[in-house]
């Protein structure tokens, strides 16, 4: 297994600063943060997800950063809005020196890396997305995004468990407590609770029209958590989108079939 990579920062158009890391060779793959979880030098020590990104690093020049708030990047942030973290993205890739790149986004991600290459289509290659949507509401809904605030508020502990099983799988194991604890460590309840009321309100929609990028739409066929009607809504609402079905039901974009999936 590779070491830990070494952080670089970049810093976005308000000031904040942003922690990054570049492994690999190959074409260039921008992995955009979710919220309100990015924490990359724990999860390199979860050995599951080293391995997923040591095999991507195998095929392409892997970006990675944590996002506004979260793990090794600027704490103190105020302005959570989606054009912040557009900058940021922006901030990452110029500072890495890319000129053209691909995007992936999981989850809430999704909608940031579709703005992204709404507003900058010279600059985006392809994009994979994963577990998302154009608009929040359309995998979470209102009743619970509220039931996440409450239970941040109540026992910030459980919260980062429920969080990390449901991504990692209930069967995850040790694996599955590694990530919790990459999530406790990555931000602080009130950035969390932020940032998640930030995202239950992002609705690019009106942007999809003006993506050129190829996008695969990448949806797990027993997975509960994205009905499979949003995927193929998402792919069918892309000038270039395309549904892929993978076998499964972990809510994770790697951790079943990781090689089918890397390659």
């Amino acid at each position: 297994m590779s070491a830990t990579p070494q952080l670089s920062y970049a810093r976005s158009r308000d000031g904040v600063t942003l922690a990054f890391a570049v492994t690999g060779q190959g074409p260039p793959l921008v992995l955009v943060p979710w919220v309100p979880f990015s924490n990359l030098q724990m999860e390199y020590g979860n050995p599951v997800m080293r391995l997923v990104y040591d095999q991507l690093a195998t095929r392409v020049t892997l970006v990675q950063y944590d996002g506004r708030g979260t793990g090794h990047s600027q704490r103190d942030v105020v302005d959570l809005s989606l054009n912040a973290v557009l900058a940021d993205l922006e901030a990452v890739v110029d500072q890495a020196g890319l000129k053209q790149f691909s995007l992936l986004g999981q989850y809430s991600s999704c909608a940031h890396a579709l703005a992204y290459a709404a507003r900058h289509p010279e600059r985006v290659r392809r994009m994979v997305l994963f577990g998302g949507s154009a608009r929040t509401w359309d995998v979470m809904s209102a009743n619970q995004t509220q039931a996440l605030l409450s239970l941040i508020e109540k026992d910030w502990s459980v919260f980062a468990d429920t969080a990390a099983h449901q991504w990692m799988g209930w069967a995850a194991g040790e694996a599955g407590r590694a990530t919790a604890e990459a999530f406790r460590q990555a931000v602080t309840p009130q950035v969390a609770r932020e940032t998640l009321q930030a995202a239950s309100a992002t609705d690019v929609t009106a942007e999809l029209a003006r993506v050129q990028a190829p996008t695969l739409v990448v949806h797990r066929r027993d997975a509960p958590q994205v009905p499979i009607e949003v995927s193929r809504s998402l792919a069918n609402s892309l000038p270039h989108g395309r549904l892929v079905i993978l076998d499964g039901e972990r809510p994770h974009l790697f951790l079943e079939d990781s090689d089918r999936v890397v390659r």
